[in-house]
């Protein structure tokens, strides 16, 4: 659950001469679950955003963020699996058109997970997106970013993604868009945790065992006007996870746990607006 507030400060009154936008959110959200009660969180969220248009189809970009994570047990911190945390992000970049028919960005920074206990990130953070308009009814985009996520199991996980979309309009009564994401993702230190089962399939790195994972995921959406005021949405989403990680009794040897899968979903729905 979130709870979301926003202020936002541009001064001038026209938005072609508006140079300066800046936009601050906070917001708090809980997490809670059934049968993981040793999970459940609260985080404050805070994000600043400013932009500086300093050329017509330029500007400069400015992107922080400081989260405040606690859980409400200590549960995973004693098992060195998961601590309380306030991870920050500062980027700066640029974002703008290259030419009348391509626009780029490009930001980098640098991130700090700044957990309690255990692993922590301290690293760069990157992020780059090129996007073009082929004709008046394609658009295509492609991009990487470097970033870092909260985990259950470690810490965080160092998330590497490469992605790209493309919608295409036929005539006037079709969209259809699609888009697919590779990220490969490299857990903190895991030789510490605590439990009654061995942790298999973890790749060595600097900071120790570390797991790895290639998470893959895409989509395809089609949307028809069937109608004046009726409208139809068919779609496909994939998400599939492929890793040797698996956690393992140290009893009988019984897989408690694997980290691969893969999930296909179909779906249709219709909208009607008045």
């Amino acid at each position: 659950i979130d709870v979301v507030s926003r202020v936002l400060f541009h001064p001038g009154d026209i938005p072609e001469r508006r140079p300066f936008i800046v936009a601050f959110t906070a917001s708090y959200a809980f997490d809670w679950f059934d049968e993981f009660k040793a999970a459940d969180s609260s985080t404050i969220r805070t994000r600043l955003v400013g932009s500086w248009k300093f050329l017509p189809k330029t500007a400069g970009v400015l992107d922080t963020s400081w989260d405040f994570r606690a859980y409400d047990s200590a549960e995973l911190a004693s098992r060195n699996l998961a601590a309380d945390s306030k991870p920050f992000r500062a980027r700066v970049g640029m974002t703008g058109m290259l030419t009348k028919r391509m626009s780029a960005q490009a930001l980098a920074g640098w991130g700090l997970s700044a957990h309690a206990s255990g692993s922590k990130y301290n690293s760069y953070l990157a992020s780059v997106g090129v996007g073009v308009r082929a004709s008046e009814s394609t658009r295509l985009y492609a991009g990487y970013d470097h970033d870092f996520v909260d985990s259950f199991l470690s810490n965080y996980a160092d998330v590497h993604r490469f992605g790209g979309s493309l919608r295409q309009r036929f005539g006037q009564i079709m969209d259809v868009s699609a888009s697919f994401a590779a990220r490969i993702l490299t857990y903190g230190d895991m030789s510490g945790v605590k439990g009654n089962a061995d942790i298999t399939g973890l790749t060595t790195c600097s900071a120790g065992k570390c797991r790895s994972d290639v998470a893959l995921d895409g989509s395809l959406l089609a949307s028809f006007e069937l109608a004046r005021l009726l409208s139809m949405n068919v779609g496909y989403t994939l998400r599939s996870v492929v890793t040797k990680f698996k956690v393992v009794a140290k009893k009988d040897s019984a897989v408690i746990d694997a980290g691969a899968y893969t999930g296909h979903e179909l779906f249709a729905s219709l909208a009607l607006r008045y």
